[in-house]
């Protein structure tokens, strides 16, 4: 999370050997693009970001450290689909915003007991994450080349999740958003 770089930037950590680190790694929120900057050039090392829901187990991608890009939340893992589409359920073109769903071994089957939300969620054999995101590559169908990016600064357009339906089975409200793009390969 990025409360925790933050915090561990506003220490001072000069009398602790932090040489066994390799990998940090950031998920749950927005990692703001300042404070992986800081964190690089203080510790010489990038903060790798990931994305995905509960209900796919937990992660849809994650930033590889053979493949880094600075707001990035990487590629999809393995045998994992990501697209961009509009309330119809239609893949977007490049630049255009829409939902992000998922498809791939880690998505659930369903709500325990809540056909009717799974219903909701799951549709045509996608996962419905309510994120909103913008496609800028026509490259989605292949796992190792749906690249998304996390922007937590410069966000034009939408500024919502769409997580206020009862698919989440909670009327919970998503203060938190991102926006995410897929990056060409």
């Amino acid at each position: 999370m990025p409360t925790v770089f933050i915090t561990l930037l506003n220490l001072d950590l000069s009398g602790y050997d932090l040489s066994s680190i390799r990998y940090e790694f950031s998920a749950a929120a927005t990692m703001p693009q300042e404070i992986s900057r800081r964190w690089t050039e203080r510790f010489g090392r990038p903060v790798y970001e990931g994305y995905g829901l509960t209900e796919c187990s937990p992660f849809a991608c994650y930033n590889h450290d053979f493949r880094h890009k600075v707001g990035s939340v990487g590629t999809a893992v393995e045998n994992t689909e990501l697209k961009i589409v509009d309330p119809d359920d239609q893949p977007l073109p490049p630049g255009e915003w829409g939902e992000i769903v998922i498809r791939g071994p880690g998505v659930m089957k369903g709500y325990w007991k809540k056909p009717e939300d799974t219903a909701q969620a799951l549709r045509n054999g996608w996962l419905h994450s309510g994120d909103i995101g913008g496609s800028t590559s026509t490259v989605a169908k292949t796992a190792a080349r749906a690249g998304l990016r996390w922007r937590s600064t410069g966000i034009t357009g939408p500024t919502t999740r769409r997580c206020e339906s009862s698919a989440r089975g909670s009327s919970r409200r998503c203060p938190g958003w991102a926006m995410v793009t897929r990056c060409s390969s």
